[in-house]
């Protein structure tokens, strides 16, 4: 792992001499000019994207970038450490008395062992970047553990100061520092327990003075390690029994390195190591016989390395081999030997092509201070400099661009391109706003200035080009007209415009120019078309005044074209000409210049005609001539054609897939493809996917001028070459040649949030086995990336969730998923991403989410409620049989006084009545009346008294005090018996069971019949008190006694124990001062 180096004498790190000073102010100077007055301008350079302009990314120094096995791109700066995705950037920083934060914000090296874990070198000491998700929100979900030298503990770092990490093949983690190298073992126990040990490798023969700056693992033995030292050369490391083979420059043999100072190391395929040095250059060391041969910067020889200083190698796909220097930029060697050359040469050429930084360039290196290099999965070259990271894609470009370089020659006169020719000299001839420009085939820009010859007019603008079958090159401009150029002197010739001497001339104003396959030359202008027959043409001394042009317009016998304001001229396979205009498409037949076919935009049955009225390209299919292809300034249309008559229109727009409804221009490929430009991008077409389902969109990241294109700019060369012009320039390509990205992406989740708030970030994420949301939050919400970095902001995704979508969402470039009111259960959120070309990452990731019902949705609630119903329902059940039962119990109750009372009086009734049949006398028969009458009324009361207890109208404690009060005066008061009432702690409003009511009721009322009958009493006192958890009644009377009425009321007695005893009561009777009854049961 490459780290940077100070050393004392470097620009950056010290006070220059007077000297120095003056050297760099003459290469600055000469580089300057070199820039200025550079002659080619390379259509293709490296474009260098700058990652601080894209993210957050604060740091400007940055020592290293690292790629770890998830995809994810790691940054050593000089601010703490950084980790990037693609959209955002994620900044690790130290916090001073927090020791969960990294141990010093300045990051000297990034490594990642076999476990995946992520190792952090710093200037005060070796991190581990730990992940544990938190299990709180708030909480972080990782933390750095610290490892840092104890002078007094032989089992720490030798030193703090961290400048390299390096993972061995045996898992161990190599750790060199200021004062030598260390390996740290990760042992994991049977508890799942890590600990972690280390080894110093601690030897001051070998390393005093010098510190570990680099070290690689030697893939063709696993057991060995390369470390290169500052001062003390390159040291080979046995792994197995530690011993050190050093190499210097001061040794014996022939071709020794060239130089002690090393500070970054490669190993090639066939085990070459590649050493760059301090002032020593670049070197090639044979590992196998210690030889090595340097390539050295050489101010005369541009071809050289830019500097000796060498910062950074790295390898390519395309067995490039590219240098980042420290001060001369970047070097690419494109063959890079694969043997030492044999002899005893020390020092060899190579052909280096070299990228710098520009300040006028904003596509250029931002610094040519290199710290490292590091090429992706992707193949995007990672550039760190003293001033931000650069990206650079290596890939083969799909679209050359070229555009102008105002700080240059020799370049394109002007970005706004509206046409563009390739003459048959293989020259191409380009028109912009602000005239022509022609380039060589070398590469050499020629640029001519429009003489419109009206200082009021825009003459400038080239809006068509066309060469003649003599070599010419013809040009339409906006408002210079008509003219032409010799290329082999520069000349012009101009021809006049408008009506003169009864000559008819084009009008100033040129839309479009076409040679057709007669070598007539077509003319379209706002005021109609126009033709030059091929014959007036021969003169080479042509005289433009005396040209004789052929005007077809609207109401023109020969034409009748349907608008004077032409667009576009085309000329199919069958010859016939085909006229494009502001409203509608016109075809006319070359035998006899007549217009034999109108096709319009019909606003009310767009299905009978064009998208819109304005066409701007005209196309045959390329394999059906009954199909043409029409671009309007509205829609895509694809007209059908059955002999003359048009059988079928299709039109398409951007809902069916297109970047833009606006179609500039239209041209096929020799394989048959369209390819078609808009005011949005660029698509290729199959023509026979009548349906678009398989159209592939190009935009500004795929190397595009823009996204707007100009009208008409197309050319497609004899070679197949297409080009088209838009408003920064123009891109020329090969469509056979145009690779895609074929890198599968990582694809990896970035946050996950519920209710708005972040719970895990993408470190955590990587960890998690699965999610748990609880019931109440609803909204969650999971943010991802496609780790491609060629293009980021183009990737692609869809997600599914699993257990609820009933098919893949297609996001778009849109980064985000977002669910609402899913119900509780198993999930699990599947997500696919492809990059910017549309290659899917078809496995992608799974993540199983569980959503927690509430606990009234769970199965032990459900179990417990089910219990509940079914206990409530028992007691219902229970209660209603209990109901039941007492009203079973009153029936027999009821029947029980009925038949003891109400039976017993009706019997005595029906014995007194047979004996009133009976011849009795007078004296008798009084008597049996009497008794019938008065067991009759007794009778009644009994009645009375048992419909007054059942009725639920009656069931309150103040109704049972009103009905004793009222019985008790009825009693009493016709023998003068004065009754009186003590009543304490009664609700009135209180309600009795029915049971309670009767047989309180009933042993008052016996009470009240035994003083009335046999007491003799001349007073009564009703005591009532509901206190201390017990309910006393107590009838007093001050009569004669219960002996002398024991005769009497021994019936009665009976009954007022029996039903005190169904209420639970206890019955005494006394007799003191007359009689006291007393019933004493629980609190009413």
């Amino acid at each position: 792992m490459m780290n940077i180096i100070e050393i004392p004498d470097t620009p950056d790190h010290r006070g220059a001499s007077t000297g120095a000073f003056r050297r760099w102010i003459i290469i600055f100077l000469l580089l300057f000019c070199a820039a200025i007055f550079a002659k080619p301008y390379s259509a293709n350079p490296l474009k260098f994207k700058k990652l601080a302009q894209e993210s957050a990314l604060t740091a400007s120094v940055i020592y290293q970038v690292f790629q770890d096995r998830k995809g994810f791109i790691w940054l050593a700066t000089q601010y703490g450490l950084a980790k990037y995705d693609g959209y955002t950037v994620t900044n690790f920083t130290h916090i001073p008395g927090d020791s969960t934060t990294i141990s010093d914000n300045t990051v000297r090296a990034i490594c990642e062992d076999a476990n995946g874990n992520l190792w952090i070198g710093t200037a005060d000491g070796l991190n581990l970047l730990a992940i544990t998700p938190a299990q709180q929100r708030g909480q972080s979900g990782h933390r750095f553990i610290r490892f840092r030298h104890s002078p007094d503990d032989s089992l720490t770092l030798c030193n703090s100061d961290i400048r390299s990490l390096a993972a061995g093949a045996d898992g161990a983690l190599w750790v060199g520092t200021v004062e030598g190298l260390n390996r740290m073992f990760s042992d994991t126990l049977a508890n799942g327990e890590v600990v972690h040990r280390i080894q110093r490798i601690h030897k001051p023969a070998v390393f005093a003075n010098g510190y570990i700056t680099e070290m690689v693992q030697d893939h063709l033995h696993k057991n060995i390690m390369w470390a290169g030292t500052l001062g003390k050369g390159l040291h080979r490391i046995d792994a197995n029994d530690l011993a050190v083979l050093a190499f210097s420059k001061n040794d014996t043999t022939a071709m020794p390195i060239s130089s002690d100072y090393i500070i970054s190391l490669y190993q090639s395929p066939e085990g070459l190591l590649w050493i760059g040095t301090y002032r020593g250059g670049l070197n090639v060391f044979d590992p196998q016989t210690g030889h090595s041969v340097q390539y050295r910067f050489d101010e005369n020889d541009p071809n050289s390395l830019p500097d000796d200083r060498i910062y950074g190698i790295a390898h390519d796909a395309e067995n490039r081999l590219w240098i980042g220097t420290f001060g001369g930029g970047v070097a690419c060697l494109s063959n890079p030997i694969r043997e030492l050359p044999t002899g005893n040469q020390s020092r060899i050429d190579g052909h280096f092509i070299r990228y710098q930084s520009n300040s006028r360039d904003p596509q250029a290196l931002t610094n040519d201070f290199v710290r490292h290099l590091m090429i992706d999965r992707s193949e995007n070259m990672w550039v760190s400099t003293n001033r931000d990271v650069n990206v650079a894609d290596l890939k083969p470009p799909k679209f050359l661009h070229i555009s102008q370089n105002p700080f240059s020659d020799n370049t394109l006169g002007d970005n706004n391109v509206i046409a563009i020719l390739e003459d048959r000299q293989k020259r191409l001839w380009i028109g912009h706003h602000t005239g022509l420009d022609m380039q060589t085939p070398d590469g050499v820009f020629h640029n001519y200035t429009i003489d419109h010859r009206n200082p009021r007019s825009q003459g400038g603008f080239v809006y068509a080009l066309a060469e003649d079958r003599y070599g010419y090159i013809w040009i339409g401009t906006f408002g210079g007209g008509l003219q032409r150029i010799d290329p082999s002197t520069g000349d012009f010739l101009y021809v006049p415009h408008g009506e003169k001497n009864g000559h008819v001339y084009p009008d100033s104003r040129i839309a479009d120019l076409m040679f057709d396959s007669r070598k007539n030359l077509w003319i379209a202008s706002p005021l109609g078309l126009y033709l030059l027959n091929n014959q007036q043409l021969a003169d080479v001394k042509l005289n433009p005044e005396s040209l004789e042009f052929v005007r077809f317009t609207t109401d023109s016998s020969e034409g009748g074209m349907s608008d004077n304001r032409i667009s576009t001229i085309y000329e199919d396979r069958n010859g016939r000409i085909w006229i494009g205009t502001a409203n509608g498409l016109n075809r006319m037949n070359p035998g006899n210049t007549s217009v034999d076919l109108h096709i319009d935009y019909v606003p009310k049955n767009p299905e009978k005609g064009l998208s819109h009225p304005g066409v701007t390209s005209i196309l045959q299919d390329p394999n059906d001539d009954q199909v043409f292809w029409l671009g309007s300034e509205n829609g895509l249309n694809r007209l059908r054609f059955s002999g003359d008559r048009v059988s079928g229109v299709q039109h398409y727009f951007d809902r069916e897939g297109l970047p833009n409804s606006f179609i500039c221009d239209i041209l096929d490929d020799t394989s048959g493809n369209l390819w078609i430009t808009t005011n949005k991008g660029m698509l290729r077409l199959n023509p026979s996917d009548t349906l678009m389902q398989n159209i592939r969109t190009y935009d500004t990241g795929d190397g595009l001028q823009s996204g707007e294109f100009t009208i008409r700019s197309g050319f497609r060369n004899a070679a197949g070459e297409l080009f088209f012009g838009g408003i920064n320039g123009f891109n020329r390509f090969f469509p056979d040649r145009v690779q895609e990205n074929v890198h599968i992406p990582q694809v990896a989740l970035t946050e996950y949030k519920q209710l708005g708030v972040t719970v895990y970030d993408a470190l955590e994420l990587s960890r998690i086995s699965h999610i748990e949301i609880p019931y109440d939050a609803r909204y969650f919400e999971f943010t991802f990336a496609a780790l491609d970095f060629t293009y980021p902001n183009g990737n692609r995704f869809a997600y599914f969730l699993d257990g609820f979508d009933k098919n893949w969402s297609e996001s778009g470039t849109r980064r985000f998923a977002s669910y609402t009111n899913i119900g509780p259960g198993k999930y699990v959120f599947r997500l696919k991403a492809a990059n910017s070309d549309g290659v899917w990452n078809e496995a992608g990731l799974a993540i199983p989410i569980v959503i927690r019902p509430p606990f009234w949705q769970t199965w032990w609630f459900r179990l417990i409620a089910v219990l509940a119903i079914l206990g409530v329902l028992a007691l219902i059940y229970q209660y209603r049989v209990e109901k039941l039962l007492e009203l079973e119990r009153m029936r027999v109750r009821i029947a029980s006084d009925l038949h003891d009372d109400v039976g017993s009086s009706l019997t005595k009734i029906s014995l007194y009545s047979d004996l009133l049949r009976e011849e009795v006398d007078a004296e008798n028969r009084q008597t049996l009346l009497s008794r019938i009458n008065n067991l009759s009324r007794e009778l009644v009361l009994t009645m009375s008294d048992i419909v007054w207890s059942i009725d639920s109208r009656n069931d309150t404690i103040g109704d049972l005090l009103d009905r004793m009060h009222d019985f008790a005066m009825s009693a009493l008061s016709p023998r003068q018996i004065a009754v009186s009432f003590d009543v304490e702690s009664l609700d009135d409003a209180k309600k009795l069971p029915v049971d309670i009511r009767q047989n309180l009721y009933l042993v008052f009322k016996e009470a009240i019949n035994n003083v009335a009958r046999h007491s003799g009493a001349t007073e009564v006192r009703v005591a009532l008190h509901n206190r201390q958890g017990r309910f006393t009644m107590q009838v007093h009377d001050n009569g004669q006694g219960i002996e002398l009425a024991k005769k009497s009321s021994g019936h009665g007695l009976r009954n007022m124990q029996m039903r005190a005893n169904r209420i639970g009561g206890e019955l005494t009777i006394a007799n003191s001062d007359g009689t006291t009854i007393q019933l004493n049961t629980t609190m009413l």
